[in-house]
């Protein structure tokens, strides 16, 4: 990220309009990828301001793919209000409309907008749309509109509906960037809320192998919380990795859900409680970890005006306590079977 900054500074200062809107879009790209909305924000607001000035100059389908990227991402930091959200999605289909494409982009950010929020109903309304739209140059690929399907129905609690539908792409037919990597961390969500331990276990192992970075820190956070039970040193060398990321301005979304499975796992080595481990100081405290869930999970209820988040948070607080009632069962079963546990 500092790189791309040190490049639009060059462009600014020595080459042309058009060399400092392309640093930007390029910037753009990356802050999607690490998960920096905030920096997304600033870079495509200024890239917005060049392309409304001065249409004929720039290409609306590159701007109208990255806004996609805007509408979708910016509600997972809780700063903007739903009014603010409402006006850019609103700003996103116009433009949208003006350049004749589909809207079968706005359509599915909105059904992800609405369904993040809690307001199920509006979500199944946009989801249909969704499906119904045309698709052009301007829609997702295959894959990850799958992906996305498979979401929404877990969104819903339909597991095995989701499940079925995710089916092309854990069997390989539909593969891209982003697509099995993402859908392994929702497909291991969904065998633990349907009790099955072996499948979530594969699933997870597959996406431990596909993480890295900051841009991944939310699924980091609910693999953590999955090996605190299933596989300790693991979780712990994973969160040692990451830790650092937790302290960074990456979007709220993200970070709540890397600190409500940090959180977890410092509780099953005893921070909090009685006993205490000894950490290192890079690690992060218990009870900021604590706070800042709060915090978050807080901030997100008020801008969404009601307790769908912190609701979440205390279902994936349960899942996690099913997993470990779940796993001590299987060890009993393998002991008075007199196998090994695993």
């Amino acid at each position: 990220m500092a790189l791309y900054e040190e490049a639009i500074v060059i462009a600014d200062r020595y080459l042309t309009e058009s060399d400092a809107y392309r640093a930007r879009m390029d910037y753009t790209d990356k802050a999607v990828e690490y998960g920096f909305y905030d920096k997304m924000l600033v870079s495509f607001a200024w890239c917005w301001t060049k392309f409304v000035e001065h249409p004929e100059r720039y290409s609306s389908f590159y701007m109208l793919w990255h806004f996609k990227w805007v509408v979708k991402d910016l509600p997972k930091c809780a700063v903007y209000s739903i009014e603010e959200l409402e006006r850019l999605f609103a700003l996103f289909k116009a433009y949208c409309e003006k350049y004749n494409y589909s809207l079968r982009p706005y359509y599915e950010a909105y059904m992800h907008f609405r369904l993040g929020s809690g307001n199920l109903a509006e979500a199944d309304e946009y989801y249909q749309q969704w499906r119904k739209a045309k698709r052009d140059g301007l829609s997702n690929c295959q894959a990850c509109e799958q992906h996305a399907m498979g979401e929404y129905y877990f969104g819903k609690g339909h597991y095995k509906r989701g499940l079925q539908l995710l089916k092309p792409i854990l069997e390989g037919k539909l593969t891209c960037r982003s697509v099995p990597k993402s859908t392994y961390i929702i497909v291991m969500e969904a065998y633990m809320a349907l009790g099955q331990l072996e499948e979530a276990l594969k699933y997870a192992n597959k996406a431990y192998r596909t993480l890295k970075g900051v841009g991944d820190l939310g699924k980091f956070g609910k693999l953590i919380a999955f090996y605190a039970v299933m596989n300790r040193r693991r979780a712990l060398k994973m969160y040692r990795e990451t830790c650092r990321y937790a302290r960074m301005n990456v979007n709220d979304w993200a970070k709540l859900h890397y600190l409500v499975g940090v959180q977890f796992l410092l509780e099953q080595l005893g921070e909090g409680a009685k006993r205490r481990r000894k950490a290192s100081p890079s690690e992060l405290d218990y009870a900021w970890v604590r706070s800042e869930v709060e915090r978050l999970a807080k901030a997100f209820d008020e801008r969404n005006q009601n307790e769908y988040v912190s609701r979440r948070i205390e279902g994936l607080r349960k899942n996690y306590e099913k997993l470990k009632r779940m796993a001590a069962s299987a060890v009993r079963r393998q002991a008075e079977s007199g196998g090994t546990p695993s």
